[in-house]
């Protein structure tokens, strides 16, 4: 678990150097695999690339991001129910009485803090569905993107080196209330890192595999917007 947390950690903390590493690694692997059959006799030499190939443990993988963002998922649900109790709590004291607390805090029905519990527990059950199709949606883009600018045949161990990277955003939901904010930003931050250490992308070409999903999402809502009104039309 150490050693998790350790690798989880240096990919927050360096996230342009993990990827590079990330690279690295797999060209040391793959200058493994295309030695002939002369060079793997040499012992001092194959030891030594074995030495450098040791560095694909660097970063947490997919999974073991996910896992431990959960738990990070969790912290941020505590703190959102801690502050729902807050806000309860402070606007039972100034029950009564016309001050500014009891505008700025509404009066939560017992239904409402139902709800909010409710929504609050779904969003820790389900984080792992969630990941699943974020990490399927960028890994598409990342393998489209990868297959259209012409880089390394292995996009999907890429794709995902540079997901679980951005999954360590995580870490900044432990700062309560600008904590998804935070996480947010970093995550594309993370992402971009990725593109350009690991997948070896320009910067425009990394820019533009950030905002297609935008995009698409753009296109998507204009297509209905349309089929609405062509819908309407007809009526």
């Amino acid at each position: 678990m150490t050693v998790l947390l350790e690798n989880y950690l240096q990919n927050f903390i360096h996230p342009f150097r993990t990827q590079e590493a990330h690279r690295l690694a797999r060209r040391i692997r793959e200058s493994i695999g295309g030695q002939g059959q002369l060079q793997l006799a040499d012992d001092s030499h194959q030891k030594n690339l074995e030495l450098k190939a040791s560095l694909t443990g660097i970063g947490a993988n997919l999974y073991e991001a996910m896992g431990i963002s959960w738990l990070f998922i969790i912290v941020k649900i505590i703190y959102a129910l801690l502050a729902m109790a807050l806000g309860v709590a402070a606007f039972n004291i100034s029950e009564g009485n016309s001050t500014l607390l009891e505008i700025l805090i509404p009066a939560f029905t017992v239904k409402a803090q139902k709800l909010l519990i409710i929504f609050a527990v779904g969003e820790v059950v389900f984080f792992p569905v969630g990941i699943w199709f974020y990490a399927k949606i960028w890994g598409t883009f990342i393998k489209f993107f990868g297959e259209l600018f012409d880089r390394e045949k292995d996009l999907r161990e890429i794709s995902d080196e540079i997901i679980s990277g951005s999954l360590t955003s995580h870490l900044f939901l432990l700062v309560p209330v600008f904590g998804s904010l935070a996480q947010f930003l970093s995550a594309l931050v993370f992402l971009y890192a990725g593109l350009r250490r690991n997948l070896e992308l320009k910067v425009p070409q990394a820019l533009m595999v950030l905002i297609a999903p935008v995009f698409v999402i753009f296109l998507l809502w204009l297509m209905l917007l349309v089929s609405v009104m062509l819908l309407v039309s007809v009526f």
